[in-house]
Protein backbone atom coordinates (compact mmCIF):
# COMPACT_ATOMS: atom_id res chain seq x y z
CA UNK A 1 0.00 0.00 0.00
CA UNK A 2 1.73 3.17 -1.13
CA UNK A 3 0.92 5.80 1.51
CA UNK A 4 1.22 9.46 1.08
CA UNK A 5 4.87 10.24 2.54
CA UNK A 6 6.37 13.66 2.95
CA UNK A 7 9.28 15.52 4.19
CA UNK A 8 10.33 18.73 5.58
CA UNK A 9 13.86 20.16 6.61
CA UNK A 10 14.32 23.11 8.87
CA UNK A 11 17.35 24.24 10.67
CA UNK A 12 17.84 25.60 14.31
CA UNK A 13 19.45 27.46 16.65
CA UNK A 14 18.24 26.10 19.92
CA UNK A 15 17.12 22.09 20.03
CA UNK A 16 14.28 22.51 22.83
CA UNK A 17 13.19 25.31 21.42
CA UNK A 18 12.59 24.39 18.01
CA UNK A 19 11.38 20.86 18.87
CA UNK A 20 8.65 22.40 21.46
CA UNK A 21 7.63 25.36 19.09
CA UNK A 22 7.12 22.51 16.19
CA UNK A 23 5.09 19.95 18.36
CA UNK A 24 2.83 22.93 20.25
CA UNK A 25 1.99 24.21 16.86
CA UNK A 26 1.29 21.06 15.26
CA UNK A 27 -1.01 19.83 18.00
CA UNK A 28 -2.79 23.20 18.14
CA UNK A 29 -3.10 23.51 14.01
CA UNK A 30 -3.74 19.02 14.18
CA UNK A 31 -5.38 17.70 17.27
CA UNK A 32 -6.06 14.32 16.00
CA UNK A 33 -2.01 14.27 14.77
CA UNK A 34 0.00 11.42 16.78
CA UNK A 35 3.36 13.41 17.23
CA UNK A 36 6.75 11.51 17.54
CA UNK A 37 9.99 12.94 18.38
CA UNK A 38 13.00 10.37 17.54
CA UNK A 39 16.47 11.43 18.78
CA UNK A 40 19.21 9.70 20.94
CA UNK A 41 19.47 11.95 23.88
CA UNK A 42 17.94 10.58 26.69
CA UNK A 43 18.57 14.21 28.69
CA UNK A 44 16.59 15.73 25.70
CA UNK A 45 13.52 13.65 26.18
CA UNK A 46 13.71 14.21 29.79
CA UNK A 47 13.95 18.24 29.08
CA UNK A 48 11.16 18.28 26.09
CA UNK A 49 8.48 16.33 28.20
CA UNK A 50 9.30 18.67 31.39
CA UNK A 51 8.63 21.70 29.15
CA UNK A 52 5.57 20.07 27.26
CA UNK A 53 3.59 19.70 30.67
CA UNK A 54 4.97 23.44 31.64
CA UNK A 55 3.69 24.52 28.33
CA UNK A 56 0.26 23.25 29.08
CA UNK A 57 -0.07 19.48 27.80
CA UNK A 58 -0.99 17.11 30.32
CA UNK A 59 0.88 13.90 31.81
CA UNK A 60 -1.69 11.66 30.15
CA UNK A 61 -0.80 13.17 27.00
CA UNK A 62 3.10 12.61 26.71
CA UNK A 63 4.96 9.26 27.66
CA UNK A 64 8.98 8.86 27.25
CA UNK A 65 9.98 5.24 25.42
CA UNK A 66 13.79 4.66 26.07
CA UNK A 67 15.51 1.49 26.54
CA UNK A 68 15.65 2.39 30.64
CA UNK A 69 11.55 2.71 30.88
CA UNK A 70 10.76 -0.05 28.19
CA UNK A 71 8.89 -2.32 31.44
CA UNK A 72 6.90 0.95 32.95
CA UNK A 73 6.51 2.91 29.88
CA UNK A 74 2.41 2.36 28.84
CA UNK A 75 3.22 3.86 25.64
CA UNK A 76 5.94 0.82 24.89
CA UNK A 77 3.68 -1.76 26.22
CA UNK A 78 0.70 -0.14 24.17
CA UNK A 79 2.98 -0.53 21.36
CA UNK A 80 3.84 -4.22 20.99
CA UNK A 81 0.77 -5.70 22.50
CA UNK A 82 -1.65 -4.06 20.50
CA UNK A 83 0.50 -1.56 17.81
CA UNK A 84 -1.23 1.65 19.20
CA UNK A 85 -0.05 4.97 20.67
CA UNK A 86 -2.63 6.00 23.24
CA UNK A 87 -0.67 9.60 23.21
CA UNK A 88 -0.64 12.00 21.47
CA UNK A 89 3.23 13.00 21.77
CA UNK A 90 5.56 10.19 22.13
CA UNK A 91 9.36 10.77 22.70
CA UNK A 92 11.37 8.07 21.78
CA UNK A 93 15.00 6.71 21.19
CA UNK A 94 16.23 4.20 18.22
CA UNK A 95 14.33 1.46 20.37
CA UNK A 96 11.26 2.13 18.45
CA UNK A 97 13.65 2.03 15.00
CA UNK A 98 12.46 -1.44 14.42
CA UNK A 99 10.06 -4.62 15.36
CA UNK A 100 7.32 -2.36 16.15
CA UNK A 101 4.53 -2.35 14.03
CA UNK A 102 2.14 0.84 14.64
CA UNK A 103 -1.45 0.66 13.55
CA UNK A 104 -3.16 4.34 13.81
CA UNK A 105 -4.52 6.14 11.11
CA UNK A 106 -5.06 9.85 10.81
CA UNK A 107 -2.39 12.00 10.51
CA UNK A 108 1.11 10.93 12.17
CA UNK A 109 4.08 13.76 12.34
CA UNK A 110 7.61 12.67 13.08
CA UNK A 111 10.93 15.01 14.13
CA UNK A 112 14.35 14.09 14.08
CA UNK A 113 17.37 16.01 14.92
CA UNK A 114 20.71 16.06 12.65
CA UNK A 115 19.83 12.74 10.84
CA UNK A 116 21.86 12.17 8.23
CA UNK A 117 20.96 8.63 7.10
CA UNK A 118 17.69 8.20 5.03
CA UNK A 119 17.93 4.80 5.66
CA UNK A 120 16.44 5.78 9.72
CA UNK A 121 14.62 7.90 8.57
CA UNK A 122 12.69 5.87 6.22
CA UNK A 123 12.75 3.01 9.17
CA UNK A 124 10.65 5.25 11.44
CA UNK A 125 8.55 6.36 9.18
CA UNK A 126 7.75 3.07 7.80
CA UNK A 127 6.54 2.21 11.27
CA UNK A 128 3.18 3.28 10.94
CA UNK A 129 1.55 1.00 8.49
CA UNK A 130 -1.66 2.54 8.46
CA UNK A 131 -1.37 6.49 9.18
CA UNK A 132 -3.32 8.61 6.38
CA UNK A 133 -0.52 11.10 6.38
CA UNK A 134 3.38 10.42 7.69
CA UNK A 135 4.77 14.23 8.01
CA UNK A 136 8.46 14.06 8.59
CA UNK A 137 10.52 17.10 9.91
CA UNK A 138 14.39 16.76 9.41
CA UNK A 139 16.11 19.54 11.84
CA UNK A 140 19.67 20.73 11.53
CA UNK A 141 22.13 22.83 13.33
CA UNK A 142 22.16 26.26 11.54
CA UNK A 143 25.41 26.97 13.85
CA UNK A 144 26.73 23.28 12.83
CA UNK A 145 30.42 23.71 10.50
CA UNK A 146 30.39 27.52 10.72
CA UNK A 147 32.78 28.48 12.88
CA UNK A 148 36.45 28.01 11.66
CA UNK A 149 36.92 25.14 14.69
CA UNK A 150 34.09 23.64 13.67
CA UNK A 151 35.12 23.54 9.88
CA UNK A 152 38.68 22.44 10.98
CA UNK A 153 37.21 19.59 12.79
CA UNK A 154 34.65 18.44 10.03
CA UNK A 155 37.80 18.74 7.63
CA UNK A 156 39.72 16.24 10.06
CA UNK A 157 36.63 14.41 10.28
CA UNK A 158 35.77 13.63 6.02
CA UNK A 159 40.04 13.13 5.77
CA UNK A 160 40.19 9.47 4.71
CA UNK A 161 43.09 8.61 7.51
CA UNK A 162 45.14 7.07 4.76
CA UNK A 163 46.27 9.97 3.77
CA UNK A 164 48.00 11.38 5.70
CA UNK A 165 51.69 11.39 7.15
CA UNK A 166 50.99 10.64 10.75
CA UNK A 167 48.89 7.85 9.70
CA UNK A 168 51.57 6.76 7.51
CA UNK A 169 54.04 6.12 10.70
CA UNK A 170 51.29 4.52 12.64
CA UNK A 171 50.69 2.29 9.84
CA UNK A 172 54.39 1.24 9.70
CA UNK A 173 54.15 0.71 13.74
CA UNK A 174 51.23 -1.25 13.30
CA UNK A 175 52.67 -3.60 10.85
CA UNK A 176 55.86 -4.00 13.21
CA UNK A 177 53.40 -5.07 16.23
CA UNK A 178 51.46 -7.53 13.96
CA UNK A 179 54.07 -9.38 12.89
CA UNK A 180 55.61 -9.41 16.23
CA UNK A 181 52.00 -10.98 17.49
CA UNK A 182 52.28 -13.72 14.81
CA UNK A 183 55.76 -14.63 14.94
CA UNK A 184 55.28 -14.81 19.09
CA UNK A 185 52.11 -16.49 18.79
CA UNK A 186 53.76 -19.46 16.21
CA UNK A 187 56.72 -19.82 18.49
CA UNK A 188 54.44 -20.55 21.34
CA UNK A 189 55.39 -16.99 23.32
CA UNK A 190 53.42 -15.06 25.46
CA UNK A 191 51.58 -13.03 22.54
CA UNK A 192 49.64 -10.94 24.63
CA UNK A 193 52.05 -9.34 27.16
CA UNK A 194 54.41 -6.98 25.73
CA UNK A 195 52.65 -6.40 22.19
CA UNK A 196 49.73 -7.02 19.86
CA UNK A 197 46.71 -4.71 18.46
CA UNK A 198 43.98 -3.89 21.21
CA UNK A 199 40.70 -1.90 21.86
CA UNK A 200 43.20 0.83 23.08
CA UNK A 201 45.82 0.48 20.90
CA UNK A 202 47.34 2.82 18.36
CA UNK A 203 44.93 3.23 15.17
CA UNK A 204 41.77 2.40 16.39
CA UNK A 205 40.81 2.46 12.51
CA UNK A 206 43.09 -0.72 11.86
CA UNK A 207 42.04 -2.27 15.24
CA UNK A 208 38.14 -2.73 13.99
CA UNK A 209 39.09 -3.79 10.96
CA UNK A 210 41.79 -6.61 12.29
CA UNK A 211 41.72 -9.71 14.29
CA UNK A 212 44.10 -12.02 14.98
CA UNK A 213 43.48 -15.26 14.28
CA UNK A 214 45.11 -17.47 17.38
CA UNK A 215 44.60 -20.86 15.98
CA UNK A 216 45.96 -20.35 12.62
CA UNK A 217 48.41 -17.76 14.07
CA UNK A 218 47.21 -15.11 10.96
CA UNK A 219 46.22 -11.77 10.64
CA UNK A 220 42.44 -11.24 8.97
CA UNK A 221 39.91 -8.65 8.12
CA UNK A 222 36.75 -8.00 9.15
CA UNK A 223 34.53 -7.16 6.50
CA UNK A 224 31.80 -6.02 8.36
CA UNK A 225 33.38 -3.62 10.33
CA UNK A 226 35.39 -1.94 7.05
CA UNK A 227 31.42 -1.87 5.56
CA UNK A 228 30.67 0.62 9.05
CA UNK A 229 33.63 2.42 8.76
CA UNK A 230 32.63 3.43 4.92
CA UNK A 231 28.98 3.52 5.91
CA UNK A 232 30.36 5.93 8.83
CA UNK A 233 32.36 8.48 6.52
CA UNK A 234 29.74 8.54 4.21
CA UNK A 235 27.18 9.37 6.74
CA UNK A 236 29.95 12.01 8.14
CA UNK A 237 30.22 13.62 4.35
CA UNK A 238 26.21 14.16 3.40
CA UNK A 239 24.61 17.32 2.80
CA UNK A 240 21.05 17.41 3.25
CA UNK A 241 20.54 17.87 -0.23
CA UNK A 242 22.08 14.68 -0.41
CA UNK A 243 19.21 13.74 2.21
CA UNK A 244 16.80 15.01 0.64
CA UNK A 245 17.46 13.29 -3.12
CA UNK A 246 17.32 10.21 -1.42
CA UNK A 247 14.11 10.56 0.16
CA UNK A 248 12.71 11.93 -2.74
CA UNK A 249 13.90 8.94 -4.65
CA UNK A 250 12.12 6.67 -2.29
CA UNK A 251 9.14 8.51 -2.74
CA UNK A 252 8.90 11.17 -0.04
CA UNK A 253 7.16 14.75 -1.35
CA UNK A 254 9.22 17.46 -0.40
CA UNK A 255 6.36 19.76 2.02
CA UNK A 256 6.49 23.48 0.76
CA UNK A 257 3.79 25.17 1.23
CA UNK A 258 4.10 24.66 5.16
CA UNK A 259 6.02 27.52 6.88
CA UNK A 260 8.32 26.91 9.62
CA UNK A 261 6.44 28.12 13.04
CA UNK A 262 8.65 31.60 14.51
CA UNK A 263 11.03 30.49 17.21
CA UNK A 264 10.27 32.23 20.82
CA UNK A 265 6.37 32.43 20.29
CA UNK A 266 5.18 29.83 22.29
CA UNK A 267 8.52 29.05 24.99
CA UNK A 268 10.29 31.61 26.90
CA UNK A 269 14.50 31.08 26.96
CA UNK A 270 13.59 31.81 30.94
CA UNK A 271 11.57 28.79 31.01
CA UNK A 272 14.45 26.54 29.10
CA UNK A 273 17.41 27.66 31.56
CA UNK A 274 14.78 26.72 34.33
CA UNK A 275 14.10 23.77 33.14
CA UNK A 276 17.60 23.09 32.23
CA UNK A 277 18.83 23.54 36.17
CA UNK A 278 15.61 21.71 37.06
CA UNK A 279 17.06 18.40 35.50
CA UNK A 280 20.62 19.47 36.51
CA UNK A 281 19.44 19.32 39.80
CA UNK A 282 17.44 16.13 40.00
CA UNK A 283 20.56 14.57 37.88
CA UNK A 284 23.16 15.42 40.73
CA UNK A 285 20.67 14.05 43.04
CA UNK A 286 20.24 10.78 41.54
CA UNK A 287 24.08 10.26 41.38
CA UNK A 288 24.06 11.33 45.03
CA UNK A 289 21.78 8.31 46.06
CA UNK A 290 23.65 5.92 44.19
CA UNK A 291 26.70 6.91 45.50
CA UNK A 292 25.19 6.83 49.13
CA UNK A 293 23.61 3.62 48.25
CA UNK A 294 27.32 2.08 46.89
CA UNK A 295 29.22 3.14 49.85
CA UNK A 296 26.64 1.60 52.49
CA UNK A 297 24.74 -0.86 51.22
CA UNK A 298 27.04 -1.83 48.92
CA UNK A 299 26.78 -5.72 48.40
CA UNK A 300 22.22 -5.34 48.54
CA UNK A 301 23.14 -2.39 45.74
CA UNK A 302 24.74 -4.11 43.51
CA UNK A 303 23.06 -7.31 44.13
CA UNK A 304 19.61 -5.09 43.00
CA UNK A 305 21.72 -4.13 39.87
CA UNK A 306 22.63 -7.22 38.83
CA UNK A 307 19.41 -8.50 38.93
CA UNK A 308 17.55 -5.96 36.66
CA UNK A 309 21.13 -5.17 34.74
CA UNK A 310 21.15 -6.27 30.90
CA UNK A 311 24.51 -5.07 30.40
CA UNK A 312 27.22 -8.11 30.18
CA UNK A 313 30.09 -6.24 30.81
CA UNK A 314 28.65 -5.15 34.06
CA UNK A 315 27.78 -8.80 35.13
CA UNK A 316 31.00 -9.89 34.16
CA UNK A 317 33.18 -7.06 36.31
CA UNK A 318 30.70 -8.00 39.91
CA UNK A 319 32.24 -10.96 41.25
CA UNK A 320 35.53 -9.18 41.26
CA UNK A 321 34.41 -6.50 43.40
CA UNK A 322 31.89 -8.08 45.73
CA UNK A 323 31.10 -11.58 44.91
CA UNK A 324 28.70 -11.23 48.09
CA UNK A 325 26.35 -9.86 44.99
CA UNK A 326 25.82 -12.36 43.32
CA UNK A 327 24.88 -15.32 46.13
CA UNK A 328 20.80 -16.17 45.52
CA UNK A 329 20.67 -15.50 49.34
CA UNK A 330 21.83 -11.49 48.79
CA UNK A 331 19.16 -11.33 46.32
CA UNK A 332 16.38 -12.43 48.29
CA UNK A 333 17.56 -10.04 51.32
CA UNK A 334 15.05 -7.71 52.51
CA UNK A 335 17.59 -5.12 52.14
CA UNK A 336 17.98 -5.93 48.28
CA UNK A 337 13.93 -6.14 47.74
CA UNK A 338 13.48 -2.63 49.36
CA UNK A 339 16.05 -0.99 46.68
CA UNK A 340 14.36 -2.76 43.95
CA UNK A 341 11.25 -1.31 45.04
CA UNK A 342 11.90 2.42 45.90
CA UNK A 343 15.04 2.47 43.46
CA UNK A 344 13.60 0.42 40.59
CA UNK A 345 13.85 3.47 37.75
CA UNK A 346 16.98 4.67 38.79
CA UNK A 347 18.95 0.89 38.65
CA UNK A 348 17.95 1.04 34.91
CA UNK A 349 19.78 4.64 34.20
CA UNK A 350 22.69 4.25 32.27
CA UNK A 351 24.26 6.86 34.32
CA UNK A 352 23.82 4.06 37.50
CA UNK A 353 25.83 1.71 35.69
CA UNK A 354 28.30 4.05 34.44
CA UNK A 355 29.31 5.13 38.13
CA UNK A 356 29.76 1.59 39.25
CA UNK A 357 31.83 0.90 36.15
CA UNK A 358 34.12 3.68 37.83
CA UNK A 359 33.91 1.98 40.92
CA UNK A 360 34.91 -0.92 39.65
CA UNK A 361 37.48 0.08 38.30
CA UNK A 362 38.78 1.95 41.35
CA UNK A 363 38.47 -1.25 43.06
CA UNK A 364 40.72 -3.07 40.35
CA UNK A 365 43.45 -0.59 40.32
CA UNK A 366 44.02 -1.42 43.97
CA UNK A 367 41.85 0.87 46.09
CA UNK A 368 39.62 -0.07 48.83
CA UNK A 369 35.74 0.24 49.14
CA UNK A 370 36.24 4.25 51.13
CA UNK A 371 39.02 5.26 48.54
CA UNK A 372 37.15 4.50 46.23
CA UNK A 373 33.50 5.82 46.20
CA UNK A 374 35.55 9.38 47.46
CA UNK A 375 37.46 9.11 43.96
CA UNK A 376 33.80 8.54 41.87
CA UNK A 377 32.35 11.27 44.06
CA UNK A 378 35.05 13.88 43.14
CA UNK A 379 35.94 12.15 39.42
CA UNK A 380 32.21 11.34 38.45
CA UNK A 381 32.02 13.69 35.11
CA UNK A 382 33.47 11.43 32.27
CA UNK A 383 35.85 13.92 31.22
CA UNK A 384 37.17 14.58 35.08
CA UNK A 385 37.26 10.42 35.46
CA UNK A 386 39.25 10.16 31.84
CA UNK A 387 41.95 13.18 33.16
CA UNK A 388 42.04 11.42 36.31
CA UNK A 389 42.91 7.83 34.91
CA UNK A 390 45.42 9.54 32.61
CA UNK A 391 47.41 11.06 35.64
CA UNK A 392 47.09 7.80 37.64
CA UNK A 393 49.10 6.09 34.69
CA UNK A 394 52.01 8.26 34.87
CA UNK A 395 52.20 8.17 38.48
CA UNK A 396 52.36 4.79 38.52
CA UNK A 397 54.78 4.71 35.41
CA UNK A 398 56.71 7.41 37.63
CA UNK A 399 57.10 4.95 40.79
CA UNK A 400 57.89 1.63 38.73
CA UNK A 401 60.77 3.85 36.69
CA UNK A 402 61.96 5.37 40.68
CA UNK A 403 61.89 1.72 41.61
CA UNK A 404 64.14 0.32 38.76
CA UNK A 405 61.13 -2.32 37.52
CA UNK A 406 59.56 -3.31 34.71
CA UNK A 407 55.92 -2.95 33.44
CA UNK A 408 55.45 -6.49 33.86
CA UNK A 409 54.89 -6.67 37.20
CA UNK A 410 51.68 -4.29 37.00
CA UNK A 411 48.69 -6.61 35.57
CA UNK A 412 47.24 -6.65 31.85
CA UNK A 413 44.38 -3.96 32.89
CA UNK A 414 47.31 -1.21 33.51
CA UNK A 415 49.81 -1.99 31.37
CA UNK A 416 47.02 -1.06 28.54
CA UNK A 417 46.79 2.20 30.48
CA UNK A 418 50.21 3.06 30.68
CA UNK A 419 50.27 2.16 26.93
Amino acid sequence: QKRPLRFQQRSYDKREEAVITTILTTLNDHPATTVLLNVNSKKLLKRTKILLLKSGLSDQAVDIVTRDTMATSPEYRSATEQSRFTRRVILTTSVLDCGVNILNTGRVQIIMLDEKNEDTIIQVANRFRTADAIDVMLFSSKNRGTSKQAQHKQRTKNQVPLFNEQHHFLQTLLSAEMVAEAFNAAHGRNHTADCGVGRKSISRLQDTMLHFNTKNNRWSTDECAIMHRIHTLRLAMKTPDNVATALEGYGFLRIVDDPAPKPGTLLSPELVEEVRKETRRETLEQEETVLNLLEHKTAYFLAALNTLSRSKALKDTLPTICPESLLPMMKQHPETTAILTNFAALLREQRTETLVRYYSEARTLGFDHQEAVHLVRTNKDPRTWASFTERLAIKQREAISLAGLTDSILSKHDREKLR
